[in-house]
């Protein structure tokens, strides 16, 4: 028998001793004693046989190791860091081994493949995006959400970023004009203009000229004085504000979740990003905004949904799943029942950082050059994007958000159908774009 420390206990170890041949001998003389500081025990080890292996001990002698075995373990114990560093290094490596089901030793590694090639990363750079997408916010709250250039002098984005601004301007011009007056504007139930150029010039060109100045002061005050739009928003001190036109909605659709707003032309503008009514296939998807009021996001690698099997698994996940933590079935269905493939529209997947509060993104896929072929308006199940919802988090679960866009080719249509083919020609001609195409096309693609 070895000597052994074990902090401050001692422990006297009195073992049978066994012959050349690995008999037990009944020599007292062959027992060694182990000394460790202050405190001593005998442990008698049970009997060895003649191939030197022990044989299985009897109860009472079972119960006294056992019983001696604890105040050694007791001993080693008090010897431990208070600050828990073995177990902390047990956890670790308990992670390092089970996560991502790596076998034992194996690094840990990114589960997830968000790489993109150096190229895009050279066009992005080349366009300088942080130029041409910007934070909307309002001055008088911190609502916010994202816009981006496109065409001559416009900024487009989601309705619904900017309805708390023009819900109250309208109902307050509904208010003020008369029945007859009313009637020269074609108004929804939401008491809003229908969808279209929302000019306030030719909406109050008949009016009183006193009426008239009054409202397009409120305009003043209650649109353009109220929001405006922060590019180049890349780091926390950075920022170029731009003002809306005095009368900036060239087009407005709560319906589609679209609007598009003129800036104030006495600025010198970013070149706006290319469009594209197609989708190209296999490209992957690039997501730029500013969520939550944040300098710009980057999500290098959104994954668009094509397949409808696929979609309708999606779908009965989530209900079951937002159904077991709480939610009524019946909401959850109707959260999710708008989430279906459709050419006017784009379900995907996306970093939930980015998808909760940058409503108005582009949705960007690289060839030669970058072009936008959609935008983002919303998340499903919209239930969850609720500032109640953070306290039901998705345990693991982020595939069962769906992100949903629209199309640039559903935005030209929206354009024609209204008759605003101009507009739509500035939105989507290669001209329009022309010294961004001009710059991009200057890199060497290999």
């Amino acid at each position: 028998m070895k000597k052994q420390s074990v902090s401050k206990a001692s422990c006297t170890i009195t073992s049978p001793p066994v012959d050349q041949k690995g008999n037990t001998s009944n020599s007292k003389t062959a027992m060694k004693k182990q000394s460790v500081s202050k405190a001593s025990c005998t442990i008698t080890s049970p009997p060895v046989d003649q191939k030197g292996d022990f044989s299985q001990p009897d109860g009472n002698m079972a119960k006294s190791l056992k019983t001696e075995s604890r105040k050694l373990e007791s001993g080693v114990a008090k010897k431990k860091d208070n600050s828990g560093l073995a177990e902390k290094k047990r956890k670790l490596r308990s992670c390092s081994t089970s996560r991502g089901n790596k076998k034992h030793g194996e690094k840990l590694r990114k589960t997830d493949d968000n790489c993109v090639s150096y190229i895009d990363s050279e066009i992005f750079h080349k366009m300088q995006v942080g130029k041409q997408i910007g934070c909307i916010q309002f001055t008088r709250n911190n609502s916010c959400g994202t816009g981006f250039r496109v065409g001559s002098k416009y900024v487009i984005t989601a309705y619904h970023v900017l309805e708390d601004i023009f819900r109250p301007f309208w109902k307050h011009v509904h208010n003020v004009l008369s029945v007859k007056e009313r009637k020269e504007i074609k108004w929804t139930k939401d008491i809003l203009p229908v969808a279209g150029s929302w000019n306030l010039s030719k909406f109050f060109s008949s009016l009183d000229p006193s009426k008239r100045e009054l409202l397009l002061q409120a305009a003043k005050e209650m649109i353009t004085d109220s929001c405006h739009i922060k590019m180049e928003f890349t780091k926390i001190t950075g920022g170029t504000f731009f003002k809306f036109s005095h009368d900036p909605v060239a087009f407005a659709s709560k319906k589609d979740d679209v609007l598009i707003l003129e800036l104030d032309d006495n600025q010198t503008l970013s070149a706006p990003l290319r469009l594209t009514e197609y989708c190209i296939p296999e490209a992957k998807l690039h997501v730029f905004g500013h969520p939550d009021n944040k300098i710009l996001q980057h999500d290098r690698d959104c994954r668009i949904i094509e397949d409808r099997a696929e979609l309708a698994e999606v779908v009965k996940e989530g209900i079951s799943f937002f159904t077991e933590k709480g939610f009524d079935s019946e909401v959850v269905k109707e959260d999710y029942s708008p989430c279906k493939l459709s050419r006017n529209h784009i379900l995907f997947h996306c970093s939930e950082s980015i998808a909760h509060g940058a409503s108005g993104a582009p949705l960007v896929v690289v060839t030669d050059i970058a072009r936008v072929f959609g935008m983002l308006q919303t998340g499903h199940p919209k239930l969850y994007y609720n500032n109640h919802c953070k306290a039901k988090p998705l345990d693991g679960r982020p595939e069962l958000l769906l992100e949903y866009g629209i199309s640039m080719k559903k935005v030209k249509t929206l354009l024609e159908s209204n008759s605003l083919f101009q507009l739509s020609n500035d939105l989507f001609s290669d001209e329009s774009s022309s010294q961004m195409t001009q710059d991009v096309e200057t890199l060497t693609l290999y």
